[in-house]
């Protein structure tokens, strides 16, 4: 069973407008995954919800790192940053694209520790610049050398590639270089 790319499309264009209506507002919602997205399947109409985890961003003080399920947990909190911004809720919807796409999570990590060789097997080893962007104080900085396969290969052969495109656009270690929820909807995909 594979869900058609146009649904895609307008299941991931909704949920990027819901998020990027949360951030305008300066919420983050810090537990974006599929169980927290009803989905109206013959309308084709999304609606985020469960607000439990959802915090003001606060750029002064701490937050804790532990949020948000596993698979769709930015990296950043996977190397305990506590000072993050909106753009984990844009690492968990690419994950949840992902998924939509794939059919099955794009990151099955067991544990925290599976959960970042997870990300490394399809983004590869990130750089010491990219974990220091990810998390300054994080101490351990030198991580095996691992080359991915290449990115279509964790998708059905049929994935267009502006969609794996996309993917890798939202799916990215820095945070800074992640786009805005809103700024991602220009991307070509769409």
């Amino acid at each position: 069973m594979h869900i058609p790319m146009i649904a895609v499309k307008m299941f991931a264009w909704q949920l990027l407008r819901a998020l990027g209506h949360l951030h305008g507002k300066g919420i983050i919602h810090r537990d974006v995954k599929p169980q927290n997205i009803l989905c109206e399947e013959n309308k084709f109409s999304i609606r985020l919800c469960d607000f439990g985890s959802a915090k003001r961003i606060d750029f002064d003080n701490a937050s804790v790192s532990y949020i948000c399920s596993r698979y769709y947990r930015a990296p950043e909190l996977q190397f305990g940053s506590t000072h993050y911004n909106e753009k984990i809720d844009v690492w968990a919807a690419g994950c949840v694209i992902a998924e939509l796409m794939k059919m099955s999570p794009l990151f099955p990590g067991r544990d925290t520790k599976r959960q970042i060789c997870e990300i490394f097997k399809v983004l590869g080893t990130p750089s010491s610049d990219e974990v220091n962007a990810m998390n300054p104080d994080y101490k351990n900085k030198v991580f095996p050398d691992l080359v991915p396969a290449a990115f279509e290969s964790n998708f059905p052969a049929c994935t267009p590639s502006v969609a794996l495109d996309f993917l890798q656009h939202l799916l990215v270690y820095s945070p800074t270089q992640r786009p805005g929820a809103l700024e991602a909807l220009s991307h070509p995909f769409f």
